[in-house]
């Protein structure tokens, strides 16, 4: 959490770094964040300053953005003032997370000048304020704000946010917290505390509560005289007095925190880091990637599921044309009977009775009364070689479109189980084949990269190498490129999965082969199924029609497996 604490520790690293900097460029890749790069002998830095809500903090970083064609208006009053310039000072507002760059250089007109640039970290209220130093003139803002409390626009005057009315615990007495708690007896103690102290967090409050009473949940009538003496030494002591000892946190393997310090009620994993600021760095540049993440697997899901919703309804109305189609070839039985019996017929009737030798009845045949008999027999063999043809195009058709299906379900069980890496180049996969459309945008006439990632990479219990691709481009270079003719190949029957290959260095022992069945099976759809039927083969025996699709493959003297997928077993073979 990006809190005071955080803020206030932030500047003293940013001074050590950044004082005396001068700007080189100032860019804004996204609307609410601002990138300033500044250069100091042998070393440039990007300060990254997001407003943005959700993420609102600022690290120095190497993380890259793309950034618009056009600049902004905020970017482009920046760089007016601010190129060349100097980082006189960095500072934080006593008691906020506010922090201010102070900044020397010259004016547009050659003049002197100082600039303070004010970076509000709160939430969704943050923002960026560029104004002058001796006269307090805002000269532009990332956010325009009017309300009763302040103003924050060009040509207004620039002041603080309304003071918080919080007590300094630095400039307090113990009998000062005692006084105070008596007011809050049903307050949860945490909330008493965030809502009361100065620099005081919500997850500062609750390590607090933790760390006096082991446990959270605890109410401020609940406090004794020796609590409270407690709780305001450890206030004295984390705020002002703790040597910080910057961490990262993790749950579940993924990066959930930062903070200054240990934080104990957490109870995760931790991570010590060199600095705060490669702390938040490592957070926030995990949750830019996380975030990026969901962004193209959000549309790339709904693209592919819109697709497959086509094509299943496609392949409904195909099929049904197919039955009706296929009772259409009654009308050559029609023809060729009124052929038999033309003898008996005659032209101007509606219908005809007739003796049906292949099935021993009498039917009738419905007849045009314009027409002579011949005509109407020829009429029916005309009408059957239509519905035969028909038939035909409605079978390609078919072919096509369940192999289209096919094809779609294995990216869209690719998106579920691969990185952001990997969803790109499932991306410019489906750009390639026209089911997504390219944006394209000026590049300076640079040739964009395609992305590269790598497929996974396990050991079986025999020691031998085994490769399992996760999206169509990762599978198609296991399969066509990677392995040898000898290599074992394997791959769910029947279901969208990814393509595993084993390296046949000798005869592969009967566990490698039940290994590699087995994350076959749960690297497919059939991941949270028993007894998946599993089929392998040798890589000669895998081939890859003409014109197919990436990923898509045929093969035969195979061998089926049924395995149920084991998620410690995937672990286990990974870790190797």
């Amino acid at each position: 959490m990006f809190d005071v604490l955080c803020t206030h520790t932030l500047v003293k690293e940013y001074n050590e770094i950044l004082e005396n900097a001068r700007i080189d460029k100032v860019t804004q890749p996204k609307k609410n964040m601002i990138i300033i790069t500044v250069r100091k002998p042998g070393k440039n830095h990007s300060i990254i300053l997001d407003a943005s809500p959700e993420s609102c903090h600022t690290r120095i970083s190497n993380q890259t953005f793309k950034n618009p064609i056009t600049p902004p208006n905020f970017c482009m009053l920046l760089r007016k003032y601010l190129s060349s310039a100097r980082i006189a000072s960095i500072s934080a507002v006593n008691n906020e997370r506010i922090i201010n760059f102070d900044i020397e250089g010259r004016h547009p007109d050659g003049d002197l000048g100082s600039w303070t640039l004010s970076f509000e970290v709160m939430g969704k209220h943050s923002n960026l304020i560029f104004y002058d130093n001796k006269t307090k003139i805002i000269l532009g803002s990332l956010k325009t704000i009017s309300s009763t409390h302040r103003e924050i626009k060009a040509n207004a005057t620039y002041t603080l946010p309304p003071a918080q009315n919080k007590i300094d615990i630095k400039d307090s007495k113990l009998s000062d917290l005692k006084l105070l708690a008596v007011s809050y007896d049903s307050y949860l103690l945490d909330k008493f505390l965030f809502e009361n102290i100065h620099m005081v967090s919500p997850q500062l409050a609750k390590e607090i509560v933790f760390r006096v009473f082991n446990r959270n949940n605890i109410y401020v009538k609940e406090l004794t005289d020796s609590n409270l003496n407690d709780i305001y030494c450890l206030l004295q002591e984390l705020l002002y007095n703790t040597p910080y000892d910057p961490m990262v946190f993790y749950k579940n393997g993924e990066l959930v925190d930062f903070y200054p310090f240990k934080l104990e009620c957490l109870n995760l994993k931790e991570t010590e880091t060199s600095s705060l600021n490669e702390a938040i760095d490592l957070f926030y540049s995990y949750k830019s990637k996380q975030q990026a993440r969901k962004d193209i697997y959000s549309t790339l899901v709904k693209s592919v599921d819109n697709y497959l919703k086509k094509l299943v309804k496609k392949l409904k109305g195909l099929k049904k044309d197919l039955k009706k189609n296929e009772k259409s070839l009654k009308y050559k039985l029609y023809g060729e009977l009124l052929t038999a019996n033309m003898y008996n017929m005659k032209k101007g009737e509606n219908s005809t009775k007739v003796y049906n030798y292949y099935e021993d009845e009498y039917i009738e045949i419905p007849l045009k009364a314009s027409l002579t008999p011949n005509e109407n027999s020829q009429r029916y063999f005309k009408k059957y070689s239509k519905a035969k043809r028909g038939i035909e195009v409605i079978k390609a058709n078919i072919l096509k479109c369940e192999n289209e299906l096919d094809y779609l379900n294995s990216v869209r069980y690719s998106l579920d189980i691969s990185e952001l890496d990997e969803l790109i180049e499932i991306k410019e996969e489906l750009i390639r084949i026209g089911y997504l459309k390219e944006v394209r945008k000026k590049d300076n006439g640079k040739k964009r990269e395609e992305s590269n990632s790598k497929p996974m990479k396990f050991v079986s219990s025999d020691n031998i190498t085994i490769y399992v691709g996760k999206n169509n481009k990762q599978n198609d270079f296991v399969t066509l490129r990677l392995a040898n003719p000898n290599d074992l190949w394997f791959h769910t029957k029947s279901l969208a999965g990814s393509h595993v290959v084993v390296r046949n260095e000798a005869k592969i022992p009967a566990e490698t082969i039940s290994e590699a069945a087995m994350l076959s099976a749960y690297f497919s759809k059939g991941r949270h199924s028993g007894n998946v039927e599993v089929d392998y083969t040798e890589i000669k025996n895998v081939k890859k029609p003409k014109g197919a699709k990436p990923g898509m493959v045929i093969y035969d003297n195979y061998t089926t497996l049924f395995v149920t997928p084991d998620e410690n077993v995937v672990k286990k073979l990974r870790s190797k």
